[in-house]
Parts: structure tokens; sequence; C-alpha cells
């Protein structure tokens, strides 16, 4: 870690020659000047103080979080924490753990840096973006798009520093898709195979192209749906990956809907497929 002390004592020594000085010139100045240095001293024993023996760990560890209600992520990136080793934050670093939650809060005062974004986890100071990235990001914050992170990986330990490396989440407004009035699907075949598993259950697609597969669903005696709820059989996913990456009101209600011994269940591309093959007419 890099040592401050020196400019410190420097300053020090030169204010002590100025006090010697005033109290040449007069008592009541040289006694003012050293009351205005005595408390100079509290405070930097306070903040040494505050900085170093403030304890190892957040109060409550905070875990990745969804997005905030109205957004949906834009795109994200991965990056280290800068200014990890000052201001005590090597003692709460070895403590925190992969997929805690990162707060990102603007500094738009700091005396460095005006594009400064200070970055916290569950109330504690942990560093800050790098000056670049704050380039970039801040005029969005400014903007009030939501901007915040998780912790992917603390490295270093032992003989060296501790690090932090994270993803960098940034959001965009969900926009509302305007549907025109739905008239409701009739099946365009003569006769439904009520032998196959979709026949009277109620599907939901998550990133399929709607209006091909919406006539599949009847065409199969299912019943389609454009959200989720507790009546629905199955969800349909084309892409998992997609859909794990993917963090918005609809697909957490799914994942709740599966924690909590909901009848909702995942139907595979490939499993979709095969009941197509299958059951619809050629």
């Amino acid at each position: 870690m890099k040592n401050n002390t020196s400019p410190l004592i420097v300053v020090m020594l030169v204010v002590v020659i100025i006090i010697g000085v005033l109290y040449k010139i007069s008592f009541i100045l040289g006694a003012i000047a050293s009351v205005a240095l005595l408390a100079f001293f509290i405070y930097l024993v306070a903040i040494y103080i505050r900085n170093n023996f403030r304890g190892n760990a957040p109060r409550e560890a905070i875990y990745n979080r969804g997005s905030p209600e109205g957004y949906i992520i834009d795109h994200s990136y991965y990056t280290k924490v800068v200014g990890v080793t000052y201001s005590g934050r090597q003692r709460i670093l070895p403590n925190l753990q992969d997929g805690m939650a990162l707060d990102f809060v603007r500094e738009p005062h700091n005396f460095h840096d005006k594009n400064a974004i200070a970055i916290y986890c569950s109330g504690w100071q942990i560093g800050y973006l790098s000056r670049e990235e704050a380039a970039e990001i801040a005029p969005i914050m400014d903007k009030g798009i939501p901007v915040d992170g998780v912790i992917e990986q603390i490295t270093g330990g032992g003989k060296y520093n501790y690090g932090c490396e994270i993803r960098v989440k940034i959001y965009k407004r969900k926009t509302e898709r305007k549907r025109e009035p739905k008239q409701e699907l009739q099946p365009t075949v003569e006769n439904i195979d009520k032998s196959n598993p979709l026949y009277g259950k109620t599907c939901v697609f998550f990133d399929y192209s709607y209006p091909d597969e919406e006539q599949n669903i009847v065409n199969l005696g299912g019943i389609l749906r454009r959200s989720v709820s507790g009546k629905t059989d199955y969800y349909i996913v084309r892409n998992f990956k997609n859909f794990y990456d993917t963090s918005t009101v609809e697909t957490n209600k799914v994942l709740e809907l599966m924690q909590n011994g909901g009848k909702i269940k995942f139907l595979s591309d490939e499993e979709y497929s095969k009941i197509k093959e299958r059951y619809l007419p050629k």
C-alpha cells in the first residue's frame, strides 16, 4: 500500500514553524493557531480510526438482485474495482463473497474526479470505478438510469493485496409493446390428437417468434397465454442462457413459482420440436 504520511509530516512541520513565528509576533495569535492545529490533529485521528477500525465485514450480506422495477439490463461488462488498498478496504474485501450485490454512488463533488463513481457492498465502500469507466458511465447515471453490479471474484490474499472483480450492469427502461386487440385463435387442423402432452395445457413462450408458434400451440390443443401465472403448465424456452441472463418480472416469477412448488415446468426447444413433429399434422 502507498505511504501518504510523508507529505503530511512536512505540512505539520511547516505549520509548527508558522505557529512559532506567530507566538513571537503575538501570544494571542499563537494560541489561536495552536488550538486550530490541535483541532485539526483530532480530526485526522478520527478519520484514521473510522477508516481502519470500523469492522471487518459488511453489516448485512445482500446478494445478486433483480432489475430495478420498470427496467431491464441493457448491457453488462466485467472490470476490476480500483482504490481497494485505501481507507481500510483490505479489511473488508476478504470477507466478501461471489454474487454479492453492489451499489454505485455518484460523487460529482469529488476533488480528484468530478465523474467519480464509488462502489459499495452492503453499505461499505470497497473502491471506485476507474477514471476511464467513470467518464462513460457518470453521464448515464446523471440521467437517472440505474447502474449497479455484482461481485464476480475476490482475488489476492497472502502476501498480495486483495482485489475485486465485478460485473457492471447498465439498465434501460422497459417498454411495453403495443398490441392490437387480439382475436382468439382457432385451430386450423380438423383432428387434434388429444394424447399429446400440450393438449389442454396452458403454455407461455419465453424467446420465440410468436406469430407462427401461437398457431402451433392452438393446433396442438394447448391454451396460449402471454404472461406467467399460477395456472401456467409449461414455460417454453428456446435459449436457456438467455433466460438465466435476463432478469425481469416474468423470469423471476417463473423461478419463484417453481421454488414454491407450482405446477409450471420448463419445456426445452428440443422437447417442443419433438411434440410438434409427432403430433402436428404434416
